[in-house]
């Protein structure tokens, strides 16, 4: 996605642009006219604003963190591959290789930082430096180099991607400078097979389902709705159960607490099997709870800060059941709206 201006730019319109960060960066989104002819690949978990920032078709790919649930299954079907990177490029090479690509080169995958430089060009990295020195990774003329912390993680990703996929799709690494990628061919980009060769690819238009079809997926996906929405109802009324079974407890100055952490472990089992979209949307909520309980020193502390954390999990159960209930009634009106057409 960060590279679409300048390819639209240079007159290139790509097939797909990806993007797979949950979070609003919606500042990276070209604002002009053409990506209404660019497909955008996407995780399911991705802010609204990409879904609707006018992109001329959206694919939309299975978080794995909700592969499994009945939701997931009918959205995207049973037999899903587990699609995962840290990076955009190692999703991607993951998405091409699984959906049988039998070639595949990495472009701009230096990985590396020499002497306050990138590799790939004259682009300072003195911030990036400031924090410490930095890590060293192998490069691929076999002498050590710099690297930084995220980029030691995608060398170690491409390297799983090569040892899994080396034996059925020629793996290149099209950089002249930099990090060494186990598994993978290193080859300068002037150097590479393809450059001059008229490629024999044909493109195919997506295949669109019929209104029969989606209308029949419209009703399942409403009734995987209404389970998932019993799920955070039943989790939000533990949670109300737990913030109260907390206030009491402290109430009554008892150190009894078996009934928490028996409800406590049903929560865990809806958090982590039958519902872990609510534990992806309270990660934040979980992640606060973690830091603050580091400086307890009393079971009331750690009670209070447990019916604060309750709480807001429930007040997101029910956010989400909501939600839930809205979606439904909009697939319900658009199957209503099409039976008339």
């Amino acid at each position: 996605m960060k590279a679409l201006n300048a390819l639209l730019d240079a007159g290139i319109f790509p097939d797909f642009a990806v993007w797979q960060d949950p979070r609003d960066h919606s500042y990276a989104i070209p604002d002009r006219p053409e990506i209404r002819e660019v497909t955008l690949i996407l995780n399911e978990s991705c802010h609204p604003a990409f879904f609707e920032a006018g992109f001329k078709d959206y694919i939309v790919y299975p978080d794995p963190g909700f592969l499994g649930t009945e939701l997931s299954s009918v959205l995207h079907g049973e037999d899903i591959p587990f699609l995962a990177g840290t990076s955009v490029s190692t999703l991607s090479a993951v998405l091409a290789l699984v959906y049988g690509a039998k070639s595949l080169t990495l472009l701009g995958q230096d990985l590396s930082i020499s002497e306050g430089l990138y590799v790939g060009g004259g682009v300072s990295t003195e911030p990036e430096l400031e924090d410490g020195p930095s890590l060293m990774c192998k490069g691929i003329d076999g002498k050590d180099l710099p690297t930084q912390p995220n980029y030691y993680s995608f060398i170690g990703e491409f390297g799983n991607i090569g040892s899994a996929f080396r034996e059925r799709a020629s793996l290149i690494n099209s950089t002249a400078k930099g990090a060494y990628l186990e598994n993978w061919q290193h080859l300068p980009f002037s150097e590479h097979p393809l450059i001059g060769v008229e490629s024999g690819f044909e493109k195919k238009a997506i295949e669109m389902k019929s209104e029969k079809d989606v209308a029949e997926k419209r009703d399942a996906t409403v009734s995987a709705l209404a389970a998932m929405t019993e799920k955070l109802e039943h989790a939000k009324n533990i949670c109300a159960e737990i913030y109260r079974q907390c206030l009491e407890t402290i109430e009554q100055g008892s150190n009894d607490v078996t009934v928490i952490d028996l409800l406590e472990r049903r929560l865990k089992l809806i958090f982590d099997d039958e519902c872990p979209l609510l534990k992806y949307y309270t990660s934040r909520q979980s992640l606060a709870l973690t830091r603050a309980t580091l400086s307890v020193q009393s079971l009331e502390e750690n009670l209070r800060l447990s019916a604060d954390y309750y709480k807001s999990i429930e007040i997101a159960a029910s956010k989400l059941a909501d939600l839930c209930r809205q979606s439904s009634e909009e697939l319900n009106s658009a199957n209503a709206a099409a039976g008339k057409v």
